[in-house]
């Protein structure tokens, strides 16, 4: 799920989640991140995520929380309309970092 970054020195490595994030994944794609963010991930590359529900939300703000503990942040890419939809629905688009 990580990837180096192929943008500008040094490199950040990527976090790169696939397919949907929701209900039924969300725990192992949360651990997953995790994982990745404690390895080093410090870029959110969402362009291969399809579907969001509120359980998605849920995981990529913890990402940004974990994160944002560990003294870093990440840096979203490609962020898919409806996660910024879910956001705004649930007035939460401001702490998504961009």
């Amino acid at each position: 799920m990580t990837s180096p970054a192929s943008e500008g020195a040094p490199e950040a490595a990527v976090l790169a989640p696939q397919g949907t994030l929701n209900l039924s994944n969300a725990a192992a794609a949360l651990a997953d991140g995790l994982e990745s963010i404690r390895a080093g991930a410090r870029v959110l590359d969402l362009g291969a995520v399809g579907a969001v529900d509120s359980a998605g939300l849920g995981v990529v703000l913890e990402w940004c929380r974990q994160a944002r503990a560990a003294g870093a942040e990440l840096e979203l890419r490609n962020v898919p309309t409806s996660l910024r939809q879910l956001a705004e629905l649930y007035g939460l688009r401001d702490i998504l970092p961009t």
